[in-house]
């Protein structure tokens, strides 16, 4: 049938979506300083808690939460 995708295309799609999403998120966490973008790519991709985030960098477990959100900020205007 003209048109149709199968199984193969449409995980051939899925498969350039993600690696068109993937190459976004990596030009935006640049757009961010080190240590932002170190505890974005912690949190979001590798799902670490604030206190294991806390623990592996050595910082206060008070100054994730504010660094995430300040990032996030910059993301979402970038982004934007």
């Amino acid at each position: 049938m003209p048109g149709a995708r199968g199984p193969a295309a449409a995980d051939s799609g899925a498969a350039g979506r993600r690696v068109e999403h993937r190459d976004q998120v990596a030009a935006l966490l640049e757009s961010l300083d080190a240590d932002e973008a170190k505890i974005v790519r912690l949190f979001h991709i590798e799902e670490r808690s604030y206190g294991e985030i806390s623990r592996l960098l050595g910082i206060p477990l008070g100054s994730v939460g504010p660094v995430l959100a300040r990032a996030r900020a910059k993301l979402r205007r970038q982004a934007g």
